[in-house]
């Protein structure tokens, strides 16, 4: 009778003349890299870590991932900064853990939260005057902006202009 052989051994012994090129072996190890620092930014953001725990933690990657560990760091704090939202904890990782000069960052948020407002109070004059041309008028009638749809579009450009900005940085 034959001998039974696990599935592992099978895969062990097709496997067995296969190699992998560096290319592929770098592409595993940056994305290695960058699942660890997801990982790490999920616990600061949860609080389990602080910032410099954080800086060291990716730090103690190594040398030769360092580079595409901080890529990956600025990128997932980037990728979750919110136009509008508070950002303290991220700006925070970026000063403390990746010793980024933030100045630059928060003018763009300062910027972006003033356009925001200016541009929603225009849109709010523009469909009050609209009402206002229906015959719907009074102290009582203010127009609801969220179920604008043009505002929508605009709201949702002004969005990609901001994560536009923070990818120049």
């Amino acid at each position: 009778m034959g001998e039974i052989r696990s599935t592992m051994d099978i895969i062990m012994e097709k496997a067995k003349g296969l190699t992998m090129s560096e290319e592929e072996k770098e592409a595993f190890r940056k994305k290695e890299t960058e699942g660890k620092v997801r990982g790490l930014f999920q616990r600061f953001l949860d609080g389990f870590i602080d910032a410099e725990r954080l800086k060291d933690e990716i730090g103690s990657l190594g040398e030769e991932r360092y580079a595409v560990a901080r890529e990956s760091f600025l990128r997932e704090c980037m990728g979750r900064m919110g136009p509008g939202a508070d950002n303290t904890i991220l700006l925070d990782a970026l000063e403390n853990a990746a010793d980024l000069d933030i100045a630059p960052i928060k003018k763009i948020i300062l910027d972006y939260n003033k356009e925001f407002e200016q541009q929603k109070m225009d849109r709010k004059q523009v469909l009050q005057k609209n009402l206002e041309g229906l015959g719907i008028s009074g102290s009582a009638v203010t127009p609801n902006i969220h179920a604008d749809q043009e505002w929508s579009i605009h709201l949702s450009e002004m969005n990609k202009g901001f994560q536009e900005k923070l990818k120049n940085i």
